[in-house]
C-alpha cells in the first residue's frame, strides 16, 4: 500500500513519494527476511526504521487542496492533469470548501 501511494503521489512531491516507496520496499524486504528466517534481529530493526519513516513522512502527505492547486488552469504545474474548463475548476473548489 505504501508503495502504490508513493508512486501515485511521486509527481506531486518527489521527496514524499520516494520515501514512501522506500519505506514500502524496506517493509516488504524485512517481511521476507522474517518469513525465511534470515537475520531476524536485522529484519525487526529494518521494520522499525521503515515504520518510523512512514509515520514521519505521512505528515507531509499532499492533501486535497494541494491536488487542486496542481490541477489549476493558470498557476498549477499540472503534474496530475489539469482542469479542462474554469467552471470545472470552480466546481471542484466549491466541493472542497463544503468538506
Amino acid at each position: 500500500m505504501t508503495i502504490t501511494e508513493g508512486i501515485s503521489d511521486f509527481s506531486l512531491d518527489k521527496v514524499y513519494g520516494g520515501l514512501m516507496i522506500f519505506s514500502g520496499l524496506a517493509t516488504a524486504f524485512a517481511a521476507l527476511m522474517m518469513l525465511f528466517g534470515w537475520a531476524v534481529p536485522v529484519a525487526i530493526a529494518l521494520m522499525l526504521i521503515a515504520a518510523t519513516v512512514t509515520i514521519v513522512v505521512a505528515w507531509f502527505k499532499p492533501d486535497e487542496i494541494e491536488r487542486w492547486l496542481d490541477k489549476a488552469l493558470h498557476f498549477g504545474s499540472n503534474n496530475k492533469g489539469a482542469f479542462t474548463h474554469l467552471s470545472l475548476q470552480t466546481a471542484e473548489l466549491e466541493k472542497l470548501r463544503r468538506q
